[in-house]
C-alpha cells in the first residue's frame, strides 16, 4: 500500500513540475510576442481574418494576416 502511495506522490509531483515548466515557456513565448507586436504596432496597420472552411471531411480555422506600412490613416 506504501508503494502506491509512493508512485501516486511521485506521478503528481512529476505532473505539476512539468505544468510549471510548461507555464513557465509560455509566459516567455507570450512576452517574446508582445515585444515583437510592441515593436511592430507603430510602423504597420494589422488586419486579422478568420475564416473556417471545410476541407477533406475537416473543419480547418484559416487565418490570414495582411499589413499596411505607415499605421494608421483613419
Amino acid at each position: 500500500m506504501k508503494s502506491a502511495f509512493r508512485s501516486r506522490e511521485e506521478q503528481l509531483s512529476n505532473a505539476a513540475r512539468n505544468y510549471k515548466k510548461q507555464s513557465k515557456r509560455i509566459t516567455q513565448r507570450h512576452e517574446k510576442l508582445l515585444i515583437h507586436y510592441r515593436w511592430l504596432a507603430p510602423n504597420y496597420t494589422f488586419s486579422f481574418n478568420w475564416d473556417i472552411e471545410y476541407i477533406r471531411g475537416k473543419f480547418v480555422k484559416k487565418i490570414s494576416v495582411t499589413s499596411r506600412r505607415g499605421g494608421s490613416s483613419q
